[in-house]
């Protein structure tokens, strides 16, 4: 695994994997009615964010309660499961 993997998101106090960040996206895609069938989770993000006013590119544009923030592989330290399913990060 690469230190730049994606392995997971902190987001709304909590660290979340990215299925979970996935569902909970894709359910916000698809509320503006756009459609989320077939796409990875950094391709929802990044089409979700400028529709709740945020600049994923810059996540120094917006706080982790208001949208996902990446962990990268390089991040995690010790076990480090989301606080959702309780799958491990890596």
């Amino acid at each position: 695994m690469k230190a730049w993997t994606i392995v997971g998101y902190t987001f709304n106090a909590e660290t979340v994997c990215p299925h979970c960040i996935r569902q909970w996206a894709a359910r916000e895609l698809e509320a503006t009615g756009r459609n989320s069938e077939f796409k990875g989770v950094e391709t929802i993000l990044t089409e979700l964010a400028p529709t709740m006013g945020w600049d994923y590119a810059d996540e120094y544009s917006y706080d982790s309660d208001d949208f996902p923030k990446v962990i990268f592989a390089s991040q995690v330290e010790g076990p480090e499961t989301c606080d959702q399913c309780g799958d491990e990060l890596i």
